[in-house]
């Protein structure tokens, strides 16, 4: 990639730690070229509301803005400014676009055309999670690329879902690249990182912090065609990214939930609003012409099955049975039969439902 003395300059910027955008956007106002910059700050003739750590930190990678990207490379991270080609088309449009977005893993999915936001609650129930497992995991094998945060819950399980099918995810995250957030998803980022996109606007060392989470929303929504809600309470963080995709003029999808379960109210309301109900994979692609040619391309062919999967098939053909029938129908160990069952699950074959039952989902 190739970076003017510009983008170095904003780079470095927001290079500081937990430098907010307006902030961003207040310095390179005020002082449009770096040396303007170094001087007032040398000489203490600035107006900018800045702590004097910030300043001292801000003078400082400024005066050294190539050695930050050098820095950058070193940890695989490459930062995209707005003033690049390979900065999204699809965030250019939003209302207020970060100026940096830092960067490691696929660059190529940053203007994926064929991106999906999954959201939901951090304290999702097994329902939730079954069925952000099943929806991510056909979208992602219609190789539709899944954005979401990396958070608890649905977020985090809609992207192993997608890495499980063999498909790609965008994690947009609340803190810079080398502070992981949270801490039990530390594998999770790995995975991202080599076969998907990690995204962020704060620099490498910002911690995450409760006021990033509402802001780095709008990238996860702006990224996205659509975003999907599968579960979110009354209060639920994920309706900030709804509000965010609706001043964006994305579509939103919500999954419908008991109204005695309290994760459903936030979805059921969205849905009584005017959201596209989602039930599978399919709801979503049938809403865009070019995506649904993909649900007919894909059952032109019936899926293959290795012979496990063709017994597991077999058992179910009689209609919708439990666990434990299963095992005795196939012969197969109980403990390899629920690996058995959660490949198929992913890749749509089978479908999980209340009570440890499954049904066959092709004929």
């Amino acid at each position: 990639m190739k970076y003017s003395e510009h983008d170095l300059y904003l780079i470095a910027v927001a290079s500081v730690y937990d430098m907010q955008l307006h902030t961003i956007r207040a310095v390179v106002r005020a002082f449009p070229e770096p040396e303007r910059l170094i001087e007032a700050l040398g000489d203490g003739s600035d107006d900018l509301n800045l702590a004097g750590e910030q300043k001292k930190q801000l003078l400082s990678l400024v005066r050294r803005r190539r050695e930050v990207l050098e820095r950058l490379a070193g940890y695989r991270v490459f930062p995209v400014t707005m003033g690049m080609n390979e900065y999204p088309r699809a965030l250019a449009e939003i209302p207020d676009p970060p100026e940096v977005l830092f960067c490691k893993g696929d660059l190529s999915l940053l203007n994926s055309p064929d991106c999906l936001s999954v959201i939901g609650s951090r304290s999702c129930t097994r329902a939730g999670e079954t069925i952000a497992t099943r929806i991510a995991g056909e979208l992602a094998q219609a190789e539709i690329t899944i954005v979401s945060g990396m958070a608890r819950g649905i977020d985090g399980i809609a992207q192993r879902a997608a890495l499980e099918a063999g498909g790609k995810t965008i994690a947009v995250l609340g803190s810079g690249l080398n502070k992981i957030y949270p801490p039990e998803n530390a594998d999770l980022f790995e995975r991202v990182a080599e076969n998907g996109l990690l995204v962020t606007e704060y620099g490498m060392n910002t911690e995450a912090m409760p006021y990033h989470f509402p802001q780095r929303n709008r990238i996860i929504s702006g990224l996205a065609r659509g975003v999907l809600v599968v579960e979110a309470g009354e209060k639920s963080g994920a309706l900030i990214t709804v509000r965010c995709a609706l001043e964006q003029g994305r579509d939103v999808f919500a999954v419908p939930g008991s109204v005695l379960n309290a994760n459903a109210e936030g979805t059921n309301a969205l849905i009584k609003d005017g959201a596209v109900l989602v039930r599978n994979a399919e709801d979503i692609l049938r809403e865009y012409a070019d995506w649904a040619e993909r649900i007919r391309s894909e059952k032109t062919a019936a899926p293959e099955l290795d012979e496990e999967e063709a017994r597991v098939a077999e058992a179910l053909k009689k209609g919708e049975a439990e666990f434990d029938v299963i095992v005795a129908r196939t012969g197969i160990d109980a403990g390899h039969l629920g690996v058995v069952l959660t490949k198929m699950n992913l890749r749509g074959i089978v479908m999980q439902s209340a009570g440890n039952r499954y049904e066959l989902c092709i004929r």
